[in-house]
């Protein structure tokens, strides 16, 4: 291919066009074929892409190859889009010339992006902030916190922005968010903020996590946030982390929250979660932990979730057991606990107040217990 390219490079505009219009008249092109078409139209939007879009359309291959509406969006935003007006087609084409509009003017293309009829059906949004943060990361700010009605402006808009911004530039995006009024508009871009520099400095994430200044609702969210990315890379140090920096009185809540976030599906989804529950000092979980750990993991992995459950949970403890008949009994897979049960090895008489808990009419062999 890079020889045709080459190739490519060295044909005069109209030999170009000749090409293009002889290939797609052939009504059934091989795969080699597709890939030369490919070539000289790229070749010919890079040197017009108004002209090779007119083109295609003029022998009706528009839709079968597409142009170049993003190069074109760069060079002559308004052209394109006038163009579109008049031969109304794939809404996505519009989308590609205000992303390439937002290369030069991401102010005037997030405008017409925001006030565009098919708005919620875009693709491809957080390329705009992308070239945004490059220029101007307090406007591109401004325009996301304003605009919170679009779902578009979420909070995962900054990641490739994020990704792309040198240091300057995110320490600019870390001082736009801290100015944001709204507590809910800034935890959400300090989250951005904090799940980029867990990738790579967890430490800093850290900091910025536990001296935030936000209510005290908007800093747990940004805690369970950093949490949740540092728990895709590193489960136990995360872990670590948000258990011993939490305070004592909240310690059922914050194991709730790591239990949720550590048995969601994901990557390595629930690794080493059961590990690190047995190596914390005894007497220094609550009560509560293997409720909360099965009510995490049940949906997931039922099976192994009871067997967790049983390693977890008071040998002796009727009241532990009923806790989890009861919530057992709202689970899809109510009809099948005795099954369940049995499977994961359950002693007959903690079977018995788990079933009876659940609402099950007991076995013959289990009314005893």
């Amino acid at each position: 291919m890079a020889l045709l390219r080459e190739a490519a490079r060295g044909l005069s505009t109209a030999d170009l066009a000749a090409l293009i219009v002889s290939g797609v008249g052939d009504p059934a092109p091989r795969e080699s074929s597709l890939k030369s078409m490919a070539v000289l139209i790229g070749e010919y939007s890079e040197r017009d892409p108004a002209a090779a879009v007119a083109l295609l359309f003029e022998y009706n291959a528009l839709e079968r190859f597409g142009g170049n509406f993003h190069l074109w969006g760069e060079r002559d935003a308004a052209a394109a889009l006038a163009w579109l007006d008049a031969h109304p087609g794939n809404p996505g084409d519009r989308w590609q010339v205000l992303e390439g509009m937002g290369e030069n003017d991401p102010q005037g293309a997030f405008e017409l992006m925001r006030t565009s009829p098919a708005r919620d059906g875009m693709s491809g949004f957080p390329r705009l902030f992308e070239t945004w943060v490059q220029r101007d990361p307090a406007a591109a700010v401004a325009a996301w916190a304003a605009n919170q009605d679009w779902r578009a402006c979420s909070g995962s808009t900054w990641l490739p922005a994020l990704e792309r911004a040198s240091p300057a530039q995110r320490e600019e995006l870390l001082a736009a968010f801290k100015a944001l009024k709204d507590p809910n508009l800034r935890a959400k871009g300090l989250i951005a903020i904090a799940g980029h520099k867990v990738l790579t400095e967890p430490e800093e994430a850290v900091k910025l996590a536990e001296n935030s200044g936000l209510p005290a609702r908007q800093q747990w969210e940004m805690r369970r946030g950093v949490l949740a990315a540092w728990r895709q890379r590193e489960s136990n140090a995360a872990a670590d982390w948000y258990w011993k920096s939490t305070p004592a009185e909240q310690s059922a809540d914050a194991m709730e929250t790591l239990m949720n976030v550590w048995l969601a599906p994901g990557i390595a989804a629930g690794e080493g979660c059961l590990e690190w529950v047995q190596r914390q000092p005894a007497g220094s979980l609550p009560a509560e932990t293997p409720q909360l750990y099965v009510q995490a993991a049940f949906a997931r992995d039922p099976g192994s979730a009871l067997r967790d459950w049983l390693v977890l949970a008071p040998r002796d403890s009727s009241e532990a057991a009923s806790a989890l008949g009861r919530y057992l009994a709202t689970t899809p897979q109510g009809a099948l606990l005795p099954v369940l049960l049995e499977e994961a090895g359950f002693p007959a008489q903690m079977k018995a107040t788990v079933l009876g808990a659940a609402g099950h009419n007991l076995p013959r062999d289990l009314r005893k217990f």
